[in-house]
């Protein structure tokens, strides 16, 4: 069962974090019981000894308790010391447990590059075998399956064997070395498997399922297929870049555009002033400038003699 397997492999990954998660778990639930014997001892029958501590903490754990019965004893104790069990074991410890297992688990199943075989296909795939075996090619006597695997695995290390039939080891091809290695293998055909007193039908039948096998490996770890994937998570990061890129741009085109705005505005309130100035700077009819003793400049109007040192505003 290649997902069985996968799934002892994650559990055998995982067995050091396992065991040091173990060791923090078995002290806190000491203290929490300890904890528990003081405040709850004295009144809860179910509190008034060690062992009954922990069995019932393993209660409190899985929410198996009434919490009327603690508060009925101290309610602020209680509280405090059921808030903070939950988030300490709970929220904290169990959560960060399922979290590794899962992170093993895909690492695992990434690093083998097994696909594996679903529930419904395994059973699928007994009864299309149940089916063959009462056919008539499946019927014909044939060498057994485990006297054809001795013969095939004579010349090759059985440690190595158990280990690939353990998922241990990645059979994907990573170098010329076991690519050359491949090439040199005895080829298994129909003629071959026949010499060794397998049945043709039987032959036929190992051979597709060993092709179907290896095509459903090659989908997910083949240097294609890996490739693929590399593109498409290059992709994936490219696109997020340019929605930042974007993003960062359009921020920068409206600040620039607010700028061009008061820009606008200031010139136009520029351009209003310098008319204002120039008209300022040219007299109308009937007004002439003079200079003063000290060099000031001054306007008289002609027919009334008034003199001032600016136009009257209804003249600007």
């Amino acid at each position: 069962q290649p997902r069985m397997s996968v799934l002892v492999q994650t559990i055998l990954y995982s067995a050091n974090f396992i065991l040091h998660f173990m060791i923090v778990l078995f002290f806190i639930f000491a203290n929490f019981a300890v904890a528990g014997y003081i405040l709850f001892g004295e009144e809860l029958d179910g509190w008034k000894s060690p062992g009954r501590c922990v069995g019932r903490m393993l209660l409190v754990l899985f929410e198996r308790f009434d919490y009327q019965e603690f508060n009925s004893v101290a309610p602020v104790s209680a509280a405090l010391w059921f808030a903070a069990f939950y988030i300490l074991v709970t929220l904290l410890l169990i959560k960060t447990l399922t979290a590794a297992i899962v992170h093993n688990y895909l690492e695992v199943r990434a690093r083998l590059g097994e696909p594996g075989m679903g529930l419904q296909r395994q059973v699928l795939e007994a009864f299309r075998e149940a089916l063959w075996g009462r056919s008539f090619e499946g019927s014909q006597r044939s060498v057994p399956y485990d006297d054809l695997l001795e013969v095939l695995s004579a010349d090759t290390d059985q440690e190595h064997l158990k280990r690939m039939g353990n998922l241990q080891v990645d059979r994907r091809l990573k170098s010329r070395a076991d690519l050359h290695k491949a090439e040199r293998a005895q080829s298994l055909d129909v003629e071959y498997l026949v010499s060794l007193g397998c049945a043709e039908g039987m032959a036929r039948r190992l051979l597709q399922q060993c092709s179907q096998w290896t095509n459903s490996i090659a989908e997910t770890s083949s240097p294609t297929r890996r490739l693929v994937i590399l593109v498409a998570r290059h992709v994936n990061f490219l696109r997020g870049e340019a929605e930042f890129l974007m993003h960062q741009l359009k921020q920068i085109f409206d600040r620039s555009a607010k700028l061009v705005d008061r820009i606008d505005l200031k010139h136009a309130k520029s351009v209003a002033l310098a008319r204002r100035i120039r008209k300022a700077q040219v007299l109308p009819p009937g007004w002439t400038a003079h200079t003063d003793q000290e060099g000031r400049r001054y306007l008289r109007q002609k027919e009334t003699g008034l003199t001032s040192w600016t136009l009257p505003k209804h003249l600007l």
